[in-house]
């Protein structure tokens, strides 16, 4: 029987089976298949990270903030300040490096019926246009996150909304956009699961790899360690990215843009995502085309960040001069964010060499 056919009965069987049995099966395929699609309209994503969100449609948006949809920023403020500082000064970097464009608040609207006129946007349906300079403004009124742990503590997420909105009517629900659409996991590490050689206390777990992405790569993993030996699969690298470059890195991962419109540096040394083999190679792409970042942030104005990735050890895969150069998306997967203050991990630290805690299951 062919895989058609197979399909046919398949469904055929279903549909002598009760509402419930159907039910059932829905539900199954939407958590299966929840980051995927749109939680709104449902239709294929652009890309696929680990949360479920909406599409860059802005009457999804608006739905996806006006619905809530269990969502709760003050939660997210008391629970998760580091992800909540750092996620608003990454936006704000890119908006002072013009690298907003890639993921722009396009959708956010003002959150109740006297402001759902206002956003982000200008010029008419049919020739939009994205105003970079009233977002920056909007931010910069947001106030820290400390003042913000403060409001909610005394109030809850009604007095945070009410007092958000009195600075400006976008700020409450650009805050819920740059949660909501966050497709990476970060977790901050406990001070005993911390790398002792990263001289930084603001260490992430960083999963950006849906389970089948990831599973993937580790099938990629487990072929190359057939032949190269046990535990010769992978290799850790860094890479190293200007901080307003982040802020859409989050949301749709590392990507190959060399020969594309997004490319930000050469491709000197070919095409492929840039891998090295020591901190101090990718911390000059971090410090050297800094933007500043947002004055309001604990992390200060223009930190760097650096990424500890996995990287298939393929046999096709060009040695490091002085880069790795990774052609194939899916030899790449993240593990561990580190955001660095001015000044801090003077030394050369050589990826491989390090000693990681056993963390990348939770």
């Amino acid at each position: 029987m062919s895989v058609g056919s197979e399909d046919e009965s398949v469904e055929k069987l279903l549909a002598k089976h009760n509402l419930l049995v159907r039910i059932l099966r829905f539900s199954t395929h939407v958590l299966l298949n929840g980051t995927k699609t749109c939680m709104i309209c449902d239709s294929e994503l652009d890309f696929v990270g680990v949360r479920p969100t909406v599409c860059s449609r802005p009457s999804c948006s608006f739905s996806y903030e006006e619905i809530g949809l269990g969502f709760d920023l003050s939660y997210s403020i008391l629970n998760e300040p580091e992800l909540v500082d750092l996620l608003i000064l990454l936006c704000y970097s890119a908006t002072t490096s013009n690298r907003i464009s890639l993921l722009f608040p396009d959708g956010v609207r003002g959150g109740d019926p006297a402001t759902r006129h206002l956003s982000f946007m200008t010029g008419t349906p049919d020739h939009p246009a994205q105003d970079v300079e009233k977002l920056k403004d909007v931010l910069q009124k947001c106030p820290s996150v400390d003042d913000l742990i403060q409001i909610c503590r005394l109030g809850g997420n009604s007095a945070l909304k009410a007092q958000l909105s009195a600075l400006d009517p976008l700020l409450y629900p650009l805050l819920q956009w740059l949660l909501t659409s966050n497709r990476a996991h970060l977790r901050l590490l406990r001070p005993e699961e911390r790398i002792k050689d990263i001289d930084t206390p603001w260490q992430f777990v960083f999963v950006s790899s849906v389970p089948e992405k990831e599973a993937n790569f580790q099938r990629l993993r487990r072929r190359v360690e057939r032949s190269r030996g046990t535990g010769k699969g992978s290799i850790l690298t860094w890479h190293g990215s200007p901080l307003g470059n982040w802020h859409s890195i989050l949301r749709s991962g590392l990507k190959n843009y060399s020969g594309t419109k997004n490319q930000m540096h050469g491709a000197a040394y070919g095409k492929g995502i840039y891998m090295a083999v020591e901190s101090a190679t990718s911390l000059g792409y971090c410090r050297n085309r800094a933007a500043p970042g947002w004055p309001s942030s604990r992390f200060g104005t223009s930190p760097a960040i650096l990424a500890l990735c996995e990287v298939v050890n393929d046999p096709k895969l060009p040695p490091p001069k002085p880069f790795y150069v990774v052609p194939n998306e899916e030899w790449v997967t993240t593990r561990f964010f580190f955001v660095l203050p001015a000044n801090s991990m003077k030394k050369k630290i050589v990826a491989n060499d390090l000693k990681l805690p056993p963390v990348f299951a939770q």
